[in-house]
């Protein structure tokens, strides 16, 4: 563990080093850099330490300082790098914000090391940094807008690239009852002749699965498909992939948002109890302050309470129990009327006791949980590449689909993309219309109408 540029907290790292590991915590091996609050805003918007330019983190860094002259405080931004985590730590933290936010840091860097959802960063760096070279090298035969626009695919529906590889049959709707197949081997205890296939049927089977495949049919993860194919130039297809490989860490990180904030939350309450005295430990409520905020869509507030409450509830040990958990798991588990009567013992004025009362009394406990994890977590479109005929079965596809087609390019063959959700219309065009600039060929969408 190292504090760079600022030998004096050498002491302190160590203290508090030695602090979180009598309470069980293992961090991973973590360097502190100060650095002043424009880097900090800089490495927030990037959501990395390095980061191709694109419109979206300069609106970020906007955001960011204006929030910061608005009264909002920044102390730090911690990531999981190779070999060791980096903390960025504001130089305009008081000294006790810094023994907080260090213990807050451990906390976060023992999930790193030892949560089995954690996404390997290792080589998101160098690539990112190798793709920002081939930018800054190629950036005199492209416009700033036309770069943006290769950014902007990958960013128009990067949320799929981890969602499950599996395709429903059909749209799952509340009126119909949802159907399973019945595999053949059990067809026999219903009385029902099993023929077997013919050697014909066999091979048309095999070539129909080889050209499924080999299009990308019914796969959700279609980014490399598409990139593979397109006729976009080979530096460009390597920028896109370091755009990926970064959203695939936010993506992770989205899912351990709550997890990661209440417990570092967790240990730097447990510090700020136990190690500070007086003016120190006054000052020290101001950089809690954060979890004293109670609130559903504040992660600090809402990790660290339901922490708490698997603490009491479970007699868990959470540094072992943060191990193998995500926000998702964790909110479901228990995020229940249990823990609503939990916390209106500790809240004041921020959540009424009475409306909580109120969803008790009129909902049932999984109703109210799916209420509640709705808001944390957001569904997204389920989208993939597929093989429709239009000619054939146009009349169900204007019954109950909508097709959009897009021609900006006709470098490429048609690709087609469909979606069992019912999507809002210009959304999904202007979508379809980012993903023909990397395709360069017509691009469809079928979706179900609202």
């Amino acid at each position: 563990m190292k504090y760079f540029f600022k030998n004096q907290y050498e002491k302190h790292l160590n203290d508090i080093l030695q602090f979180v590991r009598d309470k069980g915590l293992d961090p991973k091996e973590t360097i502190f850099i100060p650095v002043e609050n424009e880097t900090l805003f800089y490495v927030i918007s990037n959501l990395y330490p390095v980061a191709l330019p694109h419109w979206t983190r300069g609106r970020n860094y906007l955001q960011t300082k204006t929030s910061n002259e608005r009264g909002s405080t920044y102390y730090e931004v911690v990531f999981n790098a190779s070999p060791y985590a980096i903390a960025y730590m504001s130089e305009l933290c008081s000294h006790t914000d810094i023994l907080v936010v260090i213990a807050h840091v451990f906390g976060h860097t023992h999930i790193y090391k030892h949560n089995i959802y954690e996404y390997n960063e290792h080589d998101v760096l160098p690539r990112l940094k190798n793709a920002l070279e081939l930018y800054e090298q190629n950036i005199g035969y492209y416009s700033y807008e036309e770069l943006d626009e290769y950014i902007d695919f990958v960013n128009a529906l990067w949320n799929v690239i981890y969602e499950p590889e599996r395709i429903p049959e059909k749209n799952e709707e509340n009126d119909k009852p949802k159907i399973y197949s019945v595999d053949k081997r059990f067809l026999k205890f219903a009385n029902q002749k099993v023929e077997a296939p013919t050697p014909k049927e066999i091979k048309q089977k095999g070539r129909e699965k080889e050209r499924k495949e080999k299009g990308f049919i019914g796969k959700i993860n279609f980014y490399e498909f598409i990139i593979n194919n397109s006729p976009i130039d080979d530096w460009i297809k390597e920028i896109l992939r370091a755009e990926i490989e970064l959203k695939k860490v936010l993506y992770r990180k989205s899912s351990l948002k709550i997890l990661h904030e209440g417990f570092a939350s967790w240990i730097d309450q447990i510090y700020s109890l136990e190690m500070l005295e007086d003016k120190e430990f006054f000052e020290s409520l101001i950089t809690s302050s954060r979890v004293g905020y109670a609130s559903f869509s504040n992660p600090y507030w809402l990790g660290y309470k339901l922490l708490k409450f698997a603490e009491e509830v479970d007699d868990v040990f959470l540094p072992d129990f943060v191990k193998e958990m995500d926000d998702y798991e964790l909110v479901s588990r228990y995020l229940n009327k249990e823990f609503l009567l939990y916390i209106t013992k500790s809240v004041d004025g921020f959540i009424d006791a009475k409306d909580i009362q109120e969803i008790l009394s009129e909902e049932t406990e999984e109703d109210m949980r799916k209420k509640i994890m709705s808001n944390l977590f957001i569904k997204r479109p389920l989208i993939y590449i597929s093989d429709y005929d239009l000619g054939v079965d146009s009349e169900e596809h204007y019954d109950d689909y909508r097709i959009i087609k897009v021609i900006t390019h006709t470098e490429n063959a048609p690709l087609k993309l469909e979606s069992p959700d019912a999507l809002d219309y210009a959304y999904a065009y202007n979508t379809i219309k980012k993903i023909a600039k990397v395709w360069r060929g017509p691009v469809l969408l079928k979706y179900r109408r609202p």
